[in-house]
């Protein structure tokens, strides 16, 4: 009976750390990513919305946002995004309020990238239209999430 109760946290903590593992590679594959996709933008931005589990696929979160309105049917998981998108998707999930423009346009692409490059998020010569590689879409949504926190 003791060594059943003792083998129940361990197996409990590697139940876990194996539920940890999976979402590490996630997050890899994603820095590893020459060019993030929508799903994998997908998964960041709703991971931090808490709206899919950290165990569920990039097709999954891509699918729960695409339901709440940040895609339109041009996009599939697997599709390239550019740097505009990319923003707008970052702006939203982090409540960005943002300028006039930003608001007044119904938080466009185009006015969240404006509003990036106006916080100092994105550098001066970015192209909107270029993609993103999956480091630079991660420092790009966590200096939002650091400076938001403040």
């Amino acid at each position: 009976m003791r060594r059943k109760l003792f083998l129940v946290p361990i197996i409990l903590g590697l139940l876990q750390f194996g539920a940890f593992a999976q979402s590490f590679d996630r997050i890899t594959q994603i820095l590893d990513a020459k060019e993030i996709n929508a799903g994998q933008l997908s998964y960041l931005a709703a991971t931090y919305l808490n709206v899919i589990d950290e165990r569920s696929d990039e097709k999954a979160a891509f699918d729960k946002l695409k339901e709440m309105g940040y895609f339109d049917d041009s996009f599939s998981a697997d599709s390239p995004v550019s740097l505009k998108k990319v923003c707008a998707v970052f702006a939203r999930a982090a409540d960005i309020k943002g300028g006039f423009m930003y608001r007044l346009t119904k938080k466009s692409e185009r006015y969240a990238y404006k509003e990036f490059l106006a916080r100092g998020y994105i550098p001066v010569n970015s192209d909107p239209s270029m993609h993103v590689s999956g480091v630079n879409a991660v420092a790009l949504f966590n200096s939002i999430l650091e400076e938001n926190s403040k």
